[in-house]
């Protein structure tokens, strides 16, 4: 099953557009790679790198489920379009990829 989440850091209410094949997994991939200092987002990093309790100023959503995997880059651009994310780098997703 394939998940589109968003991200919001809570402090400028900013948001990141994600998919997902496993929404726990990609949850915790994201703050390990933050808690190391190596995300792929820069402005998610220096967010966080700004923001000792990181965790507390950010929350995750699911925003879409959908059962055909092979729409899941369509689908996290439909949704990059429509919410327009601050904090996305680029106007294609890279879901579990990157």
């Amino acid at each position: 099953m394939g998940i589109i989440y968003q991200l919001k850091e809570n402090i400028n209410n900013r948001i990141y557009i994600g998919s997902t094949l496993n929404f726990e997994r990609r949850k915790m991939k994201h703050l390990y790679d933050l808690k190391n200092n190596n995300h792929h987002n820069i402005y998610l990093q220096r967010i966080f790198n700004k923001n000792i309790d990181f965790q507390n100023l950010i929350t995750f959503k699911i925003l879409e489920k959908f059962e055909d995997d092979t729409l899941q880059f369509n689908k996290e651009s439909l949704w990059i379009n429509k919410l327009n994310p601050e904090l996305n780098i680029g106007s294609v997703g890279g879901g579990d990829n990157l």
